[in-house]
């Protein structure tokens, strides 16, 4: 769902005139076009059996802060896990929209019910992380 949104939103933007950055999770740094989209691929932190997905946002943002800060108007965060790096883009005076889906946390309630015991605490504090980013 969220790479389709991004996908619509962007190459819509794109084609009213706006210049687009999106940056996807690659293993290496490099940039290309698709359907008039400017594509930055950022190598991407991974976890035992996913991304980490806060360090990988604020490991993309300093990218595109570095490379293209004076081309960026507006920076959109697709999922709230993006609120820490918006940090840095709110310290480089960038405008920001954060999109708070309010479903994250609320998954990991659901899915702790299946959890060993011994996994409880790191779902806990993972879900008071994402509660206060979602905040």
């Amino acid at each position: 769902g969220t790479e389709t949104f991004v996908e619509e939103i962007s190459t819509r933007l794109s084609s009213r005139g706006f210049t687009i950055y999106v940056t996807c999770e690659s293993d290496k740094f490099h940039e290309d076009e698709y359907n008039g989209v400017i594509r930055v691929h950022v190598p991407s932190i991974q976890g035992k059996s996913t991304t980490i997905p806060s360090i990988n946002d604020l490991l993309a943002t300093l990218i595109l802060l570095k490379y293209h800060s004076g081309d960026i108007d507006i920076m959109y965060y697709v999922a709230p896990d993006g609120a820490l790096a918006a940090i840095l883009a709110r310290l480089a005076k960038k405008r920001l929209v954060i999109n708070p889906d309010g479903i994250e946390w609320k998954r990991l309630i659901k899915r702790s019910l299946f959890v060993p015991p011994y996994l409880l605490p790191l779902y806990l504090s993972t879900m008071i992380y994402m509660f206060v980013m979602e905040y």
